[in-house]
């Protein structure tokens, strides 16, 4: 299959000359090797700057790979743009395994019509791949001058795959590409440019021989669109001539009657006005947006058998519901209760959970806490305790005996069953301690670790530390942060809230509004969303979610290994999306139903006023 590229000026859209790209991509995932195969092809799109000089257009980069804005083509013709994601140059053996494991996952879902999950287009093959200043992708030869195309090769103890020449044995390996990585843009690596501004100029589009993944192209990621959507409804409300009022803090429950009796009868005043059904509108299209990633994460748990384990804002995207939809939201701008009517009814906006890097299926792997930057701050808010507390190094000698070892008080109180004892000088693994069981011996009435797995011989130096898995008690905590991300639009607030989280670990403080109503720490976390309306039932699910050890929490321990814990959540959320949806629908009937109440009860209330003072008064004269 070729890789091209098409370069985007200002002005036109010009094809430039056509890169060497991988061998003929094996298909759709899941597709039938019997299957015809399309005239399919793909190119790398680029863009042109003030001085001339092109450069690939990248759409985004994580820890193991980097994103490219691209284009399919079927038979000559543009069929849609996508995003070509390539391992990054410096990317080691082991980044290579978590690449090849998320292909595999993402194969497996493709194969199904998966929910609200990123959809795989194809996998294909790229052999290393340069784009010049000219915009030409190249195939670099030696930069030695031997004209021999440079190809992969791999040392068995080299972590980091190289070029290779064979003619003349020049090698450039990944682990010094950040430095080395201008011999391949220079002649004679390229062929295109000799002289001129862009000699010297270029991009490496994909390092040595390796797979790439073709996916839809989604450039909106939960961050941007959280940050964005409240502008573009305050814009709305300008077009047409609309107030954007802010709503004042409502009556609560532990507020005094008359607050929240003030409250109430100010609400059926105003319950049907627009600028509340605009808040109230605003409100369920983000628990609209909690719904679809509920909905996710309860099928990859349960239909899929697989943990995330990377669940943050930036492996969130957003995107447009169709073509359609923005045909009705432009028709629906002509009136504002148009507008509201429609972001009621039509949902226009759908998550897609993307990045399945360190995902696992079914049984839990090491790839988590492998990963050096996993505790990094852009992700912290979102990783749950056990992430946080992942390994542990334990500092006394652990002495084993037979199968079981005695427990350290300084990991005591952190140790749970399925936790891993590892030994740090054991690369390969071969060693780890799963432990089974524990209990307190009757003797000493020390704890003692019961364990399976074959220790090492060797126990001089050995340098334990402790490893907790990540499981779907993992990704439910990570759930119920990005639901108070998207309430509250702020990521300071998800930090604040995980502190109180954290706490609530040490308070025997029920998951119930009466309870949580009484602290302060509570009502400012509750209060930080700015629309006023279910936020009790919306802050005690999100706290279900995060918090373990309650009779009320979704999970009852960090290890618990099941997918009712993310089914039970997707019922509660789309519990309260209908509830609110309901809400809006019969707010114009309700309020004049409770309008009329109230005018009635206010006269009856008046005549009987009026009776009383009456017989009073007849009943002085007559005395």
């Amino acid at each position: 299959m070729s890789m091209q590229t098409l370069v985007q000026t200002p002005e036109s859209t010009l094809p430039l000359p056509t890169g060497k790209g991988g061998p003929p991509s094996r298909g759709a995932p899941g597709a039938s090797l019997n299957a015809v195969q399309a005239n399919v092809s793909y190119q790398f799109l680029a863009s042109r700057d003030a001085a001339g000089i092109c450069s690939p257009i990248e759409l985004g980069q994580g820890k193991f790979a980097k994103v490219f804005r691209g284009m399919q083509l079927s038979a000559g013709q543009n069929v849609r743009f996508v995003a070509i994601k390539v391992l990054h140059d410096f990317a080691n053996s082991a980044d290579e395994r978590l690449f090849k494991q998320e292909i595999e996952l993402l194969k497996e879902m493709t194969t199904e019509s998966g929910v609200n999950v990123v959809s795989t287009l194809d996998i294909i093959q790229l052999d290393p791949m340069v784009m010049c200043g000219c915009g030409n992708v190249y195939h670099p030869a030696c930069p030695k001058g031997c004209d021999v195309l440079l190809g992969r090769k791999d040392k068995p103890a080299e972590k980091h795959p190289s070029l290779h020449c064979h003619a003349c044995g020049y090698e450039l390996s990944g682990r010094y590409i950040n430095q080395q990585f201008f011999e391949l843009l220079l002649p004679p690596a390229k062929r295109c440019c000799q002289h001129g501004p862009t000699a010297s100029s270029g991009r490496i589009l994909n390092f040595v021989h390796r797979e790439a993944i073709v996916m839809e192209l989604l450039e909106v990621n939960l961050v941007d669109f959280v940050g964005r959507r409240r502008g573009e409804l305050q814009a709305l409300c300008a077009r047409h001539a609309q107030p954007w009022i802010e709503l004042d803090p409502r009556a609560q429950r532990g507020d005094p009657w008359y607050r929240r009796a003030r409250t109430w009868i100010e609400d059926v005043w105003r319950q049907d006005r627009t600028h509340v059904l605009l808040h109230k509108a605003i409100l369920l299209e983000k628990v609209r947006l909690m719904v679809e990633l509920a909905e996710s994460v309860a099928w990859l748990h349960s239909e899929k058998s697989i943990v995330h384990k990377d669940l943050a804002p930036d492996n969130l995207m957003v995107s447009l519901a169709s073509a359609e939809a923005a045909d009705r939201q432009r028709e629906a701008e002509s009136d504002f209760r148009d507008a509201l009517d429609d972001m009621i009814s039509s949902p226009r906006f759908h998550i897609r959970v993307i990045d399945f890097g360190l995902s696992d299926k079914n049984e839990l792997t090491r790839s988590w806490y492998e990963d050096e930057v996993s505790g990094g701050s852009v992700k912290h808010p979102f990783l749950s305790p056990e992430a946080c507390r992942s390994r542990i190094r334990v500092g006394p000698p652990i002495t084993i005996e037979g199968d079981r070892f005695r427990v350290p008080r300084a990991i005591a109180a952190d140790l749970m069953e399925t936790d891993i004892l590892a030994d740090q000088r054991d690369q390969e693994h071969n060693h780890d301690l799963e432990i089974v069981r524990i209990e307190r011996d009757a003797t000493s009435g020390e704890l003692v670790a019961a364990f399976q797995g074959e220790p090492s011989q060797n126990t001089h130096n050995q340098q334990f530390e402790l490893v907790r898995r990540l499981g779907e008690a993992h990704d439910l905590y990570a759930v119920g942060a990005l639901f108070y991300f998207i309430l509250t639009e702020q990521q300071q607030d998800v930090e604040a809230l995980g502190k109180f989280v954290g706490s609530l670990e040490d308070v025997p403080l029920p998951l119930t509004p009466s309870a949580l109503a009484k602290n302060d720490h509570y009502l400012k976390r509750r209060n930080a969303i700015p629309e006023k309306f279910w936020q009790d039932e919306l802050m005690v699910l999100i706290l279900r979610a995060m918090v373990r050890g309650r009779p009320e929490s979704l999970k009852p321990s960090r290890i618990a290994r099941d997918a009712s814990a993310a089914r039970q959540l997707l019922r509660e959320t789309r519990k309260i999306y209908y509830g609110i949806q309901q809400e809006i629908l019969s707010a114009p009937r309700v309020a004049r139903l409770q309008r009329m109440l109230l005018v009635g009860a206010a006269v009856a209330f008046g005549v009987t006023l009026f009776l009383v003072i009456t017989l009073v008064a007849l009943a002085r004269y007559q005395g």
